[in-house]
């Protein structure tokens, strides 16, 4: 606290109980649910903003699709606070998350789209560490990742993952025949086909986690 400048007090309390630490000390203060909640965001602030003053911060929020109300109230206080300050906020969302700060001045929207065929296949490249990549294999790829770079990295990791795809000579083929087999086609049937790979402690752990995380994104 002392190296940026804020007031230890009113705000080192609230950091604390933001990250869940034991005998953070704000049981001793006497305030309701929303005070609490209220004087949380302001640390949180406070911070931010004492912290851009001795250097220039960037922060990311990412997948704002899946934020709660509180967490959402806590990014539009920021946004509110930050004109004029050293403090780059970047957000990352699906198109159907509406927010409300569109029309402010200091605001820039920019649209993701999907890869080209071209620019696919550049990432594939990239993560395989090779141009030589048989073209079936390539088919594949763009066939069932349509552009979506997330879903190209994860996709190709199943493939080496299962054993699927395997380097010889420098070129990556088939390394069984695929005809017979069941390709994942979307992210969450990639990310399980790895889960199922796993040891079964490891596996019931993720598959837990996935299943929470898969209802907390439907509310």
């Amino acid at each position: 606290m002392g190296l940026i400048g804020a007031d230890e007090a009113s705000t080192l309390p609230y950091l604390l109980e933001l990250l869940s630490v034991k005998d953070s000390g704000i049981d001793k203060i006497s305030m309701s649910p929303e005070a609490r909640k209220d004087r949380i965001s302001e640390a949180i602030k406070r911070i931010v903003l004492k912290g851009s003053e001795v250097r220039p911060l960037i922060i990311a929020f990412e997948d704002l699709h899946w934020i709660d109300k509180s967490s959402e109230d806590v990014v539009r206080s920021h946004l509110e606070s930050i004109p004029g300050s050293k403090v780059l906020l970047i957000f990352t969302y699906r198109p159907e998350f509406v927010h409300t700060w569109g029309a402010k001045s200091y605001h820039n929207q920019l649209t993701l789209h999907r890869l080209s065929n071209r620019g696919s296949l550049e990432m594939v490249t990239n993560i395989l560490g090779t141009k030589e990549i048989e073209k079936p294999l390539e088919e594949l790829i763009l066939e069932k990742t349509e552009g979506v770079p997330f879903f190209i990295e994860e996709f190709i990791k199943s493939l080496k993952d299962l054993r699927i795809i395997e380097r010889e000579d420098n070129t990556y083929r088939f390394s069984i025949d695929v005809h017979h087999l069941i390709i994942p086609s979307t992210i969450q049937d990639v990310i399980m086909a790895r889960v199922d790979s796993l040891p079964e402690g490891q596996r019931k752990y993720f598959r837990q986690g996935l299943l929470l995380k898969g209802s907390s994104a439907t509310h």
